[in-house]
């Protein structure tokens, strides 16, 4: 198995249990009401299957393929027929001299 991550920190919580220990906390977060989040991509399959095109901005910190693929998979049980486009865009660092 490929291994996912090349370090010792744990992964946040997809759900968070109780306050923090102290006055700092790690996973800052806001309530939301019932139903405006899921980490089902059957659910967000179902709500963009009738759509033409959909536009998913990833993050590197998210194991984006594993992501990707699992929506795919949803998509394709909904009978959809799935032409998934990668980009990635550029960094640029930029050295001003006075």
């Amino acid at each position: 198995m490929k291994e996912k991550r090349n370090t010792t920190q744990f992964l946040m919580p997809s759900q968070k249990n109780g306050k923090p220990a102290s006055s700092y906390d790690i996973y800052p977060s806001l309530k939301l009401d019932d139903g405006k989040i899921s980490s089902e991509l059957k659910l967000l399959a179902e709500k963009v299957v009738d759509q033409k095109a959909i536009i998913i901005d990833g993050y590197v910190g998210v194991f984006f393929d594993v992501f990707k693929d699992q929506l795919v998979q949803a998509l394709k049980e909904l009978g959809k027929k799935v032409n998934w486009i990668m980009r990635q865009l550029l960094s640029l660092r930029v050295k001003l001299i006075s």
